[in-house]
């Protein structure tokens, strides 16, 4: 219990410390004065969680208890973003309606109404615009007062959520199938898509649900160019859509973008380009202003595969300031690392790679795989050698963690050492390697592997 609370509590702000010690000093909400004491003794010590105790663990209930106001503290924090002002009307109206009070019901339902009509669109705002008819409804049809029109109008946002929420999921699911390639089921979907197919009226006043079903579409069939056209012309809009699901929503496209480059669409990488900028200066796919070290590597990788090197560079020295203070050293330098690879300066990729520290497994992978090929292409057989050995330890000792990507970079060490010993000078070899690269699935470095054996 100790650490669960120490781990939660970790994650507060100086600022929600603040309000968690006033949120324990209220009576209100916790009786046991020796809970704050504990919080005060414990927690309050260091400004940054204080996880250093001044007192020994008084009890384990009382622990149980702090952990339990804690995580009632946060619920009440995020209600009061987001859509939790919506929601408290909405359960002061049902509230009300209970204690038969009807002027407090109309008053609840208008304060209700009015902030929904100020919230920006998406699926979340059409589900409780859908509650919020309901309930209403419910009450008319207990008295027998619901007119034809009502019920109609209760039908249409109920349709219209429902649709929404299917298709968002299987553009999820279908952008997940790159990471767990399993077979999705239908399900109601294709009802759902001759359903839309039949109603171009309903797509021309919806751009969410038109935005999502081309979304669908561009990610499902790479060859829908008149799809993805439409996506990226209704991305690029100023849109009235909730700013965390525009987030979504275009690392969606970027989804459909990328599949497009793979299979050598290359003006697919300027459309791919455009869309981060839009998310990024927007702050659409930043967090806290702060952009995500995945976010960054993407996008230096992407101006590196389509051989931008200005452009990644620029990138690099334009957010590099904006990543997380933890991680920003290690990325920093491993996307550096990239680019000077790229541009043919080894000795510094090098330097940068030596310099990469991270915890994280799969940065750490990233970085020891460029140094791999550094070293293969500076033709320092011998330090390539031990630097393969000493991966192999790093990948078995981290096997339960790594899943399908311990077997990945096995193969790949393996296929290094392999490409070590060919004879170049005996044309069977190669071909005979090329072919055991080409015919490897979800090999890391294939391309890189192939370009070797061809040059």
């Amino acid at each position: 219990m100790k650490n669960q609370l120490n781990r939660l509590l970790a994650t507060f702000s100086t600022e929600e410390l603040n309000r968690f010690e006033l949120f324990l000093a209220s009576p209100y909400f916790n009786r046991k004065p020796g809970l704050l004491l504990l919080f005060r003794n414990n927690y309050r010590c260091d400004t940054d969680g204080g996880m250093g105790e001044k007192e020994k663990v008084q009890d384990r209930l009382e622990r149980s208890e702090l952990l339990a106001l804690a995580e009632k503290f946060l619920i009440l924090e995020a209600r009061q973003s987001d859509f939790g002002p919506l929601q408290d009307q909405m359960l002061l109206r049902e509230i009300a309606r209970k204690r038969v009070q009807p002027l407090r019901v109309k008053q609840a339902g208008k304060r209700a109404a009015k902030i929904l009509s100020d919230t920006p669109d998406g699926t979340t705002r059409a589900r409780l615009a859908y509650e919020l008819e309901w309930e209403d409804t419910a009450a008319k049809l207990n008295n027998r007062r619901l007119q034809i029109e009502e019920a109609n109008a209760t039908r249409r946002l109920q349709e219209r959520s429902f649709l929404l929420e299917k298709l968002r999921l299987a553009c999820e699911s279908v952008s997940t199938q790159a990471i767990d390639p399993g077979l999705l089921e239908d399900g109601l979907l294709p009802t759902v898509l001759n359903y839309l197919e039949a109603s171009p009226e309903l797509l021309t006043k919806d751009a969410l649900l038109s935005t999502y079903l081309y979304c669908y579409r561009s990610l499902i069939d790479a060859n829908d160019h008149q799809s993805f056209e439409r996506l990226l012309y209704l991305l690029s809009k100023p849109t009235y859509f909730d700013p965390a699901e525009t987030g979504s929503l275009l690392l969606l496209a970027i989804n459909a973008c990328i599949r497009r480059i793979n299979q050598g669409q290359s003006d697919a990488a300027n459309a791919a380009f455009e869309l981060y900028s839009i998310g990024l200066e927007s702050g659409y796919l930043l967090t806290a202003g702060k952009v995500s070290r995945f976010t960054f590597s993407n996008v230096v990788v992407l101006a590196l595969k389509a051989g931008d090197y200005a452009r990644a560079g620029a990138f690099i020295d334009r957010y590099a300031a904006k990543l997380e203070k933890s991680v920003a050293q290690s990325t920093e330098a491993l996307n550096r690392a990239r680019l000077a690879y790229e541009q043919g300066q080894l000795p510094q990729a090098m330097n940068f790679l030596r310099s990469a520290r991270d915890e994280d497994v799969l940065t750490t992978l990233n970085i020891r795989i460029l140094q791999m090929r550094v070293y293969y292409q500076l033709q320092n057989f011998r330090l390539l050698d031990a630097h393969l050995d000493a991966l192999d330890i790093y990948l078995r000792r981290r096997k339960n963690s790594l899943g399908y990507h311990y077997k990945a970079y096995r193969i790949l060490t393996a296929s290094v050492r392999k490409l070590r010993r060919i004879n170049f000078h005996e044309r069977g070899q190669i071909e005979s390697f090329r072919r055991e690269i080409e015919e490897a699935e979800n090999l890391p470095e294939k391309n890189w592997l192939l370009r070797i054996v061809a040059s």
